[in-house]
């Protein structure tokens, strides 16, 4: 099957991406306590739900999660090297083990 057909795989994307958004505004929050940074993330959690139940009632809720689970993970050290966070390579090592069998489904 054609990735770019692939209708669970998109799906996961947009989770990916608006997960990777909410992150970003909570852990902005987080450093500068901001009272409009903190809903807005919360507010996007709300969407992931609605975007998950949509995509789950026409394809496998674990081929969607895993998706969306391999592009956070990667995604989710990404943010957090932005915002000042670090990780030993032992660490960076497992994520990647961790997203290449996920990405391997």
């Amino acid at each position: 099957m054609d990735i770019v057909s692939r209708q669970d795989l998109h799906y996961s994307l947009a989770l990916g991406v608006l997960e990777l958004t909410a992150d970003a505004f909570l852990k902005a929050a987080s450093q500068k306590p901001g009272a409009w940074l903190s809903p807005i993330g919360a507010g996007l959690y709300i969407v992931i739900a609605y975007v998950l139940q949509t995509a789950i009632m026409k394809n496998n809720l674990g081929i969607v999660n895993a998706g969306w689970n391999a592009f956070t993970t990667i995604s989710g050290v990404l943010t957090g090297i932005y915002f000042g966070e670090t990780y030993t390579y032992r660490q960076l090592s497992g994520i990647l083990l961790i997203a290449a069998g996920v990405f391997m489904i």
